[in-house]
C-alpha cells in the first residue's frame, strides 16, 4: 500500500536518505512525533499527481531524560568457597534432605548411591552463600547509576545509532537511595512507516 514516512519521535533531522517519496523536511529542522518526512503523495506544482510507497531512513538527533537510583547500603549475596553435602531421598518428585555436611570437597557435584523406579538415593553438593553489606560511596555509586543509565540507552540502539553526549542534570540522596537525572543526545532512525 502507500505510505508516508512520519517521525517516531520529537527530533533534530540530522540526514535523510529516501529512495521513494517526497522529501519535506531539511536537515537540522525540528519535527514533532507523527510529522510527515518523506510523503508518499508526490506534489507538482502544489497539486497530487502519484501515490508511492514512501522509504528512507531519518537520523536525528534524539534527547531523553533516563531516572535511575540505587541504595547507599547494597546488600549482596557472597560466595563463601564453602558448600554442604547433602544425602538427598528422591521420591517421585519430592526430594528430602537426610542430613548435611559441610565440605571443602571441590568434586562431582551430584553422585548415585542407589535408583530404581520408586526412589533414588543421592549425594549432592550445594554452595553456602552468606548476606554481605556493600556501602558504596556517593561517586562510586553516581558511576554505577551513570554506567546503568547508559546501558539502558544502549540496549534499545541499533549498530548505525549512537549516544552524542550524556551528561547528569540532578543527583539527590535521600532515605539511603542515590536518585540521577541523566541526559543523553542519542543520533538515530527516527522514520516510521504509515499508511496514507
Amino acid at each position: 500500500g502507500f505510505k508516508d514516512i512520519v517521525a517516531e519521535k520529537n527530533g533534530y533531522i540530522r540526514k535523510i536518505y529516501s529512495s521513494k517519496g517526497q522529501v519535506l523536511k531539511n536537515i537540522d529542522d525540528y519535527v514533532k512525533k507523527g510529522e510527515i518526512i518523506i510523503s508518499g503523495t508526490i506534489f507538482r506544482n502544489e497539486k497530487p499527481i502519484s501515490k508511492v510507497r514512501a522509504n528512507g531512513k531519518v537520523y536525528a538527533e534524539v534527547w531523553y531524560i533516563v531516572k535511575v537510583n540505587k541504595d547507599i547500603n547494597h546488600i549482596s549475596l557472597i560466595d563463601t568457597d564453602k558448600s554442604y553435602k547433602k544425602l538427598v531421598l528422591k521420591i517421585g518428585n519430592n526430594e528430602f534432605n537426610i542430613f548435611k555436611i559441610k565440605t571443602n570437597d571441590d568434586k562431582n557435584q551430584k553422585k548415585n548411591i542407589f535408583s530404581n523406579n520408586l526412589f533414588s538415593l543421592y549425594f549432592e553438593k550445594e554452595k553456602i552463600y552468606k548476606n554481605e553489606t556493600i556501602k558504596y560511596t556517593d561517586r562510586e555509586l553516581i558511576n554505577l547509576l551513570e554506567t546503568k543509565a547508559k546501558k539502558g540507552i544502549e540496549k534499545t540502539l541499533e549498530k548505525d545509532e549512537y549516544i552524542i553526549k550524556q551528561k547528569t542534570l540532578k543527583k539527590v540522596k535521600e532515605n539511603g537511595k542515590i536518585y540521577l537525572d541523566v541526559f543523553f543526545k542519542v543520533y538515530e532512525d527516527i522514520a516510521k512507516e504509515e499508511n496514507l
